[in-house]
């Protein structure tokens, strides 16, 4: 790489000549291009197989790409494959096509398959077709189907699945070797054959003489414009392209096409580009001019077998190898350090008159020459190459700010500018009377004016004391500055009148532009984007359609719409909405930078973002105006899938559905969103951005599903997709079920009616000795219930829940709990037979149960081998405390007295706590009293923390009893609520 050097002059700056020299690197003379954001798609993303070998687009909107192992059939997100297991007649697909009546073509070596709601016919030697394999399929306007095959004239197969020839054999002209068809936008079918090319109207074939091609066996492809021009390829050196216009020839030559190798796939779209696809690149006629896409372009190198535009303008491209290829729309390409940038921050931009743009980078200045779309200058050793700006100021000189002042660029040199270097300079500006302005972050705002030397004189000016981060003139000449404490500056040559807003709140306001009406428009740091006009400002937010509140640069272009660079995009407003751009559309980055927007006098507008420069054409910007065809693409029920084509019919038990949908669309998948109900269940249309439903819980019935979708411009599709289904009720939900039961109901009251008639005399003769014997009983089972009532209840609230039916709940202040289990107790059941278990179990209890009763204190209940009694409730008692540790002592001395006799050695342990409770019954049938809060809970863990045949208490029961038994300290005990408290050992009673 040569290398130049190039001078920074600068003036005196503090004690000395500040002078710099920069180095300008030369790029080889290769032509870096514009870089294209293509999308690529391969058998990663489920595609099925990367070398694609046709593509077509469906009456639904869906693509069919056909490949060297099978078809996969894409709606803008997820691929469907087809192989042979699916129906396809062989997996080597060579040709496709679509007709007008929703029936794809797909042209093997085999034959041709049609395929239609998810069948495939096939046509091959064994019904009529001969000689495969079949290259290409063109459809006519009188929907009949013609084939280019290997030989043997061409076959037609109209709307009845009839198969026709046409060759000279049967009398029509030469037609046995055709090379390729092609259909013209009036309907007329032309064949390309090694004697020249007949034409087809209405099944009648004419030759076309055309002078200026003697030799059509060197002729490999034609293909024709929206003008019926028709035009060639040549399948050898030197590969010229030629159009014929039915009066001459035009030959278009290798230096005007960049074509270099053989032609394989050769078409015009519908929207007038002429794509051309070679065995080493891709090349593109639009108007009036060759481009070839390299693969620095991002676009392969390898054989194009595929060309084809979708109905949204998206191009796509099938390479040997490569998978599928969609090329970017044309608007958009961008430049970033793979072609030699600085760097790809790109922070100012301006075009100078030479058809080269000045890009202040984050590494120094780069001159971008747009003639031959090279870096033909770079200015790297500034003393800070973080550069902020470049503004064109006058002729060819032109201002650039940086973190050490201002510099000058002008016919390739550089110089500071004098006493600004100790600066953070934004921006510079010359305004109309040839004023140069700079704002700095040190808050400071200079206007300079050259001197009879044509040196800056510097001029501070104290009435400003902020950041100025643009400017403007209007029509009046007048100067507005917009400043980083949000503010507008007008400035009328003699005094600075300051303009705000409350919504603006102080927000730094980044770019300011004045469109052609007059109207200010600047975009702020987090409120979004303002307009300005006789006083009044208007706020557009993400609440009106911007894709982020933080709008970091803004220009008008030609057209005076308003284009907003955020950090989440791109947008455009018209005047009447938003349009927004992101990476999805091809930008290389959502982060657009400060400032950064420049509209040259072409019309193209150019960004600074995070991640190159972005070249923006809005002349072929278009609103998506196609409706988005939607279609139901699955359904199932509990996992299990259901074919869409065919009656569905769940049982009850299947009320769990999930349908998916997709709306066929190439053009931002992610902005798609859709409106969907469910007849029967709900009629209002819900909105949703996900491609399923989900539906649960249905009941029985008959439901019918519709959706909808709606691109980012609006566009609704036309048609909704629907599907019905049906979920059948029980069959003791059925109507003949219900009426069966009826039947049999109706039947068995008459008959219960006769036989109860004469039942009832009996009946009545036994009625009062049953009386008499059932109020006996009754009176008996009284007697027994009251018992019971009293061993589960204390008698004392009997009285309450016999007038009232429940008793209230009751909190005591002073209560005390005891419980008790033995140790071991699960290995002594082990041991114990159940009878001999429950009886050892009940004699120890009842014998607990005396001891209570004697102490006058409250048996709660027992839980396995865990006893629970309680002091001091229902009845308050001063002395519940003592009374529940005496009672604790007499049960361990009633065990260990009953050791000595008993076969069963019992140890038990007894804990005990004292404080608030609160008591209660629980229960309808089955009646408890019962005590609740943290001092039965810590009685328990007493219990647990107790060593066998000890009586361990807390502390709050310690201080109620201390004077009259002997304790021991056991030991600390924390709770898991953060509570500790002492634990003692009662040895006897005092």
């Amino acid at each position: 790489m040569k290398v130049q050097n190039h001078k920074i002059e600068s003036n005196k700056i503090s004690s000395g000549i500040f002078q710099i020299i920069l180095f300008l690197f030369i790029i080889n003379s290769s032509i870096y291009p514009q870089i294209l954001s293509t999308k690529k798609y391969t058998t990663d993303d489920n595609l099925i197989n990367n070398s694609i070998t046709s593509i077509t687009q469906d009456k639904q909107g869906f693509l069919w790409l056909t490949t060297l192992n099978g078809v996969s059939r894409f709606d803008g997100i997820s691929f469907k494959n087809f192989t042979v297991d699916d129906g396809l007649q062989d997996n080597l697909i060579i040709s496709s096509a679509a007709d007008s009546r929703g029936n794809v073509w797909l042209g093997s070596f085999l034959g041709v398959s049609k395929y239609k709601d998810g069948i495939f016919t096939h046509f091959d030697s064994s019904n009529g077709l001969v000689n495969p394999p079949v290259w290409d399929i063109v459809e006519d306007d009188e929907k009949s189907i013609w084939l280019h095959t290997k030989t043997g004239g061409i076959a037609n197969i109209d709307s009845n699945n009839t198969i026709r020839y046409f060759s000279k054999k049967n009398g029509q002209v030469d037609l046995d070797t055709v090379k390729s068809i092609a259909k013209s936008f009036d309907g007329t079918i032309y064949f390309l054959t090694p004697a020249g090319v007949i034409k087809n109207k209405a099944k009648k074939f004419i030759k076309i003489n055309i002078k200026g091609i003697s030799d059509f066996s060197k002729i490999n492809g034609i293909a024709i414009d929206n003008r019926g021009h028709l035009w060639f390829s040549r399948n050898e050196k030197p590969y010229d392209i030629i159009k014929y216009d039915f009066n001459s020839i035009r030959v278009y030559t290798q230096s005007e096409t960049f074509i270099t190798s053989k032609v394989i796939t050769f078409k015009w779209d519908s929207y007038n580009t002429f794509w051309i696809g070679t065995r080493d690149a891709l090349i593109k006629f639009s108007k009036n001019k060759f481009t070839r896409l390299s693969e620095e372009q991002r676009v392969t190198s390898k054989i194009i077998l595929s060309v084809f535009t979708d109905t949204e303008q998206n191009t796509w491209v099938g390479a040997l190898d490569e998978g599928l290829i969609k090329l970017p729309p044309p608007y958009l390409s961008y430049y970033d350090e793979s072609i030699n940038l600085s760097s790809n921050t790109i922070n100012g931009i301006t075009k100078t008159n030479n058809n080269e743009l000045l890009l202040a980078t984050t590494n120094g200045l780069t001159l971008l020459d747009l003639n031959t779309n090279r870096v033909k200058s770079k200015y790297e050793n500034f003393p800070n190459p973080s550069l902020w700006s470049v503004k064109h100021l006058s002729n060819n000189e032109y201002g650039i700010g940086s973190p050490k002042g201002i510099f000058i660029y002008s016919n390739g040199t550089l110089r500071g500018v004098k006493g600004t270097e100790k600066f953070v300079i934004f921006l510079p500006y010359l305004d109309k009377k040839n004023n140069l302005w700079a704002s700095s972050m040190e808050n400071e705002l200079f206007r300079l004016k050259k001197n009879k030397f044509g040196v800056y004189d510097i001029n501070p000016v104290s009435e400003i004391n902020e950041s100025i981060y643009s400017f403007a003139e209007d029509s009046s000449g007048l100067l507005w500055m917009a400043s980083g404490k949000g503010n507008l500056i007008k400035f009328d040559g003699k005094k600075f009148t300051f303009y705000t807003d409350k919504k603006l709140s102080g927000a730094p306001i980044h770019s300011l532009n004045i469109d052609k009406s007059g109207v200010f428009w600047f975009s702020t740091l987090g409120k979004g984007v303002f307009s300005y006009q006789n006083g009044v400002f208007k706020q557009f937010t993400v609440a009106d359609g911007l894709p982020s509140n933080s709008a970091h640069s803004l220009i008008i272009c030609k057209n005076n719409n308003i284009w907003i660079g955020t950090d989440k995009g791109l947008s455009r407003y018209d005047g009447e909405r938003f349009i927004n751009y992101t990476k999805s559309d091809g930008l290389p980055s959502n982060q657009f930078m400060y400032n950064s927007a420049y509209t040259d006098s072409t019309g193209i507008l150019w960004f600074g973002t995070a991640k190159g420069l972005v070249r923006f054409d809005p002349e072929f910007t278009r609103v998506n105006s196609t409706n988005p065809p939607i279609h139901i693409t699955s359904f199932s029920a509990i996992d299990k899938t259901y074919d869409i084509n065919k009656p569905i019919i769940l049982d009850y038990t299947q009320n769990h559905i999930q349908i998916d949908f997709a709306a066929v669309t190439f053009t931002s998948t992610d902005k798609m969103a859709y409106k969907y109900r469910v007849k029967t269940l709900d009629e209002n249309w819900m909105l949703t951005n996900l491609r399923e439903v989900k539906l649960s819980y249905l009941p029985p019935g008959e439901y019918l599903f519709e959706v909808f979708a709606i691109n980012e411009y609006g566009i609704s599709s036309k048609n909704n997709a629907v599907i019905s289904f049906v979920i059948t009720p029980p069959f003791w939900n059925t109507v003949w079920f219900k009426g069966l039961i009826l039947i049999l109901l109706l039947v068995g009251i008459f008959l219960g009616y006769k036989r109860s008639v004469s039942m009832v005399e009996r009946r009545n003769k036994k009625l009062e000795e049953i009386v008499t014997e059932r109020t006996l009983q009754l009176q008996e089972e009284k007697t027994k219930s009251e018992n019971l009532i009293k061993n589960t209840i204390p008698e004392d609230l009997i009285s309450e829940l016999k007038e009232t039916g429940s008793v209230k709940p009751k909190k005591y202040d002073n209560a005390t709990i005891l419980f008790s289990d033995f140790q071991n107790f699960t290995m002594t059941t082990n041991q114990l037979d159940p009878e001999t278990l429950v009886t050892e179990l009940n004699d120890i209890f009842e014998n607990f149960d005396k001891i209570v009763t004697s102490h006058k204190l409250e048996k709660l209940k027992t839980i396995g081998d865990s006893y629970m009694i309680a002091g001091g409730i229902p009845k308050e008692d001063d002395e519940h405390a003592i009374k529940v540790v005496k009672a604790a002592i007499d049960m361990q001395r009633y065990i260990m007295q009953r050791n000595k006799i008993s076969n069963t050695k019992w140890k038990m342990r007894i804990g005990i706590n004292s404080g608030k409770v609160i008591t209660g019954i629980i229960g309808i049938n089955k009646f408890s009293y019962d005590v609740w809060g943290d001092t039965v809970n810590i009685a328990s863990l007493m219990e647990r923390e107790c060593q066998p045949e000890r009586i361990n208490i807390s502390s709050s029961t310690y201080d109620l009893i201390k004077d009259k038994f002997d304790c021991i300290p056991n030991k600390n005990f924390d709770t898991k609520w953060g509570e500790s408290f002492m634990m003692y050992f009662v040895n006897k009673e005092n």
